[in-house]
């Protein structure tokens, strides 16, 4: 079915305020631009590029499945961020032949990995998100994903799936090689780039060990302000290795084992004077690089804005860099 299909066609429930005839590209349009209080939004304009947050993202696919008589995911928005590509993904999700095409063709992606950003023809880059990696934190990794531009792939992971969080029970290892086996059924061989931020830097770190043990090779590490315990290599007083690195990776416990990869650490002044990722230059092997971010914005709003910007900037340049020593190697 064409993503040209009217939504009359589609809306056979009569559910929500869609006009007959009108096309499903403009009715996202629409939606689109009422949820982001924007004039218009064109066909090929991307969601996250135009600003849209974590609320936008859970408004955006209601209001669409609503008008439509469709349940719409949140994850449907990551999947298809532009009205054209929106209009497309609800045609297949209406079509059971498609949606059976689909399957056939590709690899089957459980729903808490999250395509930050779908396009680009070079190495993949797999994002372990800091906090609780929730809806809200994936979102800021899209917007920042849009920013380093279209030439690689961005793949993100939740940690508040329920899928996940019966995996994480088990332990970080559990965890640790289930991220790992998705990352191959979507890249399949490496080498493989991370980035990771915050807590999400020891489930990376443990991802990478799961993948060496396994052959593949690691492209290169990006850790901003992953914190490390400068005792790393002693137990906590009352504490026995069963407690050590839980799956939700409190810094007081973390534990990690030294790996021969390429790691660079990014990190704002302060955490640079503070020494905060200093320690994890004992355990990577291979190259280390520090790179500290300038905040000179004006104000906490210019300061946010200007964050995910200079993010966007040094992803770029640490992809360029490490696909450079891949090239010489």
């Amino acid at each position: 079915m064409s993503e040209q299909s009217t939504v009359s066609t589609l809306n056979r429930s009569g559910a929500g305020r869609a006009r007959p005839g009108q096309s499903l590209v403009e009715l996202v349009q629409a939606t689109w631009a009422e949820i982001l209080n924007l004039g218009a939004v064109r066909p090929d304009d991307d969601f996250f590029e135009l600003g849209g947050s974590s609320l936008g993202v859970a408004s955006a696919v209601a209001r669409l499945g609503e008008q439509i008589g469709i349940d719409l995911p949140p994850r449907a928005l990551f999947e298809a961020p532009t009205p054209a590509e929106m209009a497309e993904l609800i045609a297949e999700r209406c079509d059971p032949q498609e949606q059976e095409s689909a399957l056939e063709t590709g690899p089957v992606i459980p729903g808490w990995v999250i395509p930050l950003q779908r396009e680009g023809a070079d190495r993949p880059v797999f994002v372990f998100p800091g906090s609780d990696a929730g809806l809200h934190i994936l979102t800021y990794e899209a917007q920042v994903a849009a920013l380093v531009g279209r030439d690689h792939p961005f793949w993100g992971f939740r940690r508040d799936h329920p899928d996940v969080e019966r995996v994480s029970e088990v332990g970080i290892a559990a965890l640790a090689g289930e991220y790992a086996r998705q990352m191959r059924t979507i890249q399949g061989a490496g080498p493989f780039l991370l980035y990771a931020s915050c807590a999400g830097g020891y489930l990376a770190w443990e991802t990478a060990g799961k993948l060496l043990a396994a052959g593949e090779q690691i492209a290169g590490i990006l850790f901003y302000e992953v914190f490390l315990r400068p005792d790393f290599d002693h137990v906590l007083e009352g504490y026995t290795p069963a407690h050590i690195s839980p799956s939700w990776s409190h810094s007081l416990y973390y534990r990690p084992q030294a790996l021969p990869v390429d790691l660079t650490l990014l990190m704002t002044e302060e955490w640079q004077t503070r020494r905060w990722s200093a320690p994890w230059q004992h355990v990577a092997l291979e190259s280390l690089e520090t790179v500290v971010m300038h905040d000179d914005a004006s104000s906490a709003q210019d300061l946010a804005a200007r964050r995910q910007v200079m993010l966007a900037h040094h992803i770029r340049d640490w992809l360029e860099k490490t696909e450079a020593r891949l090239q010489r190697a």
